[in-house]
This record gives C-alpha cells, sequence and structure tokens, in this order.
C-alpha cells in the first residue's frame, strides 16, 4: 500500500518543529502552525514563535519586517482565542504584550510605534466588540491566519459598543491601568 509510505499529519508537524530550531525564520514558523492540529498546540507554536522573533537581533529595514512578523503571530494568538470564545484570553494576550501605558511594552524596541498603535487599537477592539477588526483578514478565509491589512480603518460607534466594556476602554484612553 502506497499510502503506508506517506508521513501522517504528526510526523509532518514534528518535522516543521523540528525546522523551527534549525531555521527559526517567520515563514517557518507559519508552516508550524499550519501543521499543527489542536488549539493548544497552535498557541504554544504562536507563543515560542514570538519569544523567538523577540530575542533575534536584526537592523535598518528589517527592524520593521520583524515588527509585522511579531504583531502578525500576536494578532494570530489572540484570533485563536477569539476563535474558541475564549474573549477574556484574547484580551490577555495583548495585555502581556503591550503592559502598561507607564510600564512600556514587553515587547520593548522589537515593535515599531505603528505596530504598537495596531496592537492597542485592536486590544481596544477586543474589549469593545469581543473580535478583531475584520479588515486585518481575508475575508474568504474562516480560519486564523496572517494579516492581510495593517491600515486603520476603526470606526466605533458608541452605541455598538458593550456598555459594561464603557468605562474600561475610557480608562484604557486616558492611560489608567489595563
Amino acid at each position: 500500500n502506497r499510502s503506508s509510505d506517506l508521513p501522517d499529519a504528526a510526523d509532518i508537524f514534528e518535522v516543521a518543529k523540528k525546522a523551527t530550531s534549525f531555521c527559526p525564520l517567520s515563514s517557518v514558523w507559519w508552516k508550524c502552525l499550519e501543521f499543527a492540529d489542536s488549539y493548544s498546540r497552535k498557541a504554544k507554536i504562536a507563543d515560542e514563535a514570538v519569544e523567538c522573533l523577540v530575542q533575534q537581533q536584526v537592523d535598518g529595514d528589517d527592524c520593521e519586517i520583524k515588527s509585522h512578523q511579531i504583531i502578525d503571530l500576536v494578532i494570530y494568538r489572540a484570533q485563536l482565542n477569539l476563535i474558541a470564545n475564549r474573549v477574556e484570553a484574547a484580551g490577555e494576550v495583548f495585555k502581556s504584550c503591550l503592559g502598561s501605558p507607564k510600564g512600556g511594552s514587553p515587547l520593548g524596541g522589537c515593535v515599531c510605534a505603528l505596530d504598537l498603535g495596531l496592537l492597542w487599537l485592536c486590544y481596544i477592539h477586543v474589549i469593545a466588540f469581543e473580535c478583531l477588526p475584520g479588515f486585518l483578514f481575508d475575508p474568504l478565509d474562516q480560519n486564523p491566519g496572517k494579516l492581510v491589512s495593517k491600515e486603520t480603518r476603526f470606526v466605533f460607534e458608541r452605541n455598538d459598543v458593550k456598555k459594561e466594556r464603557e468605562e474600561q476602554i475610557i480608562s484604557l484612553f486616558e492611560g489608567r491601568s489595563i
């Protein structure tokens, strides 16, 4: 039987996971995420990828690329939680990456100001609407995936914001604790 000669999904995942240690590029991490078969595996891989990218040293134009790769994975991680109906956990993903307005971001100098701003806006959107802004992703793909646009086109209608979240959102804009 020829199909028995083919590796199964678990074998392919293990090879992709091993590849991240030899070639820790964003594209390799995304391949590994593609082959991960469960929420917990995907979440763990996304966290490891962010940690790995934060530790990598880059200069010049590579800083913007690295910044994009990091926020892409952070937003993916939040997406996973939202798809699993874990809204609070999605907020915690952003909260852990953003830190406090006074204390700075744990991502340090790895994320450029515009990308950090996008993470803040995504966090506020998750608090207000319990979802991420739709324009960030491919509308034809219902699975968590890479960003297709970072163009900020946020329109917050006060009537659409959940009342219990309104004070929390206002406190974020005022720089109070998150």
